[in-house]
């Protein structure tokens, strides 16, 4: 999994919750590290913060949706931004799901199950009756 934030204890909170699921996670500061980071090798899945410097995210599933090879890799994301209706047709057919960035437990619940849907690796039964 690539965590794509400019916060790094967001990263380091989705990071855990994803390890403890047993994903291997690399982190990405901003959009263009995380393009550096696809071409040396492709994640399951991306979670990506929308607003940050340099290539933000929007920026980044542009790019991202151009390269064949990349196209299938779902995208959650995960932001404080509110987001206009302008911002959800941008996303609209280039992510799996938006998240509000709350910092709580629901939140990652909300990554994690959809996550589980869009990579077809399940939830530990535990973690699904939260």
């Amino acid at each position: 999994m690539l965590i794509v934030d400019d916060e790094p204890m967001q990263r380091a909170y989705v990071r855990a919750a994803a390890e403890n699921d047993g994903w291997q996670v690399v982190e990405a500061e901003n959009g263009r590290s995380a393009l550096e980071r696809l071409e040396v090798a492709l994640p399951q899945a991306i979670v990506l913060d929308l607003t940050m410097p340099e290539v933000d995210g929007f920026e980044f599933l542009s790019r991202m949706r151009e390269r064949e090879e990349w196209r299938d890799i779902p995208v959650v994301v995960v932001t404080a931004r509110d987001l206009t209706a302008a911002d959800r047709q941008r996303l609209s057919g280039s992510i799996e799901s938006i998240v509000q960035k709350t910092g709580s437990e629901d939140m990652l619940l909300q990554v994690r199950t959809t996550l589980a849907r869009c990579t077809r690796r399940p939830l530990q039964p535990a973690d699904a009756a939260k």
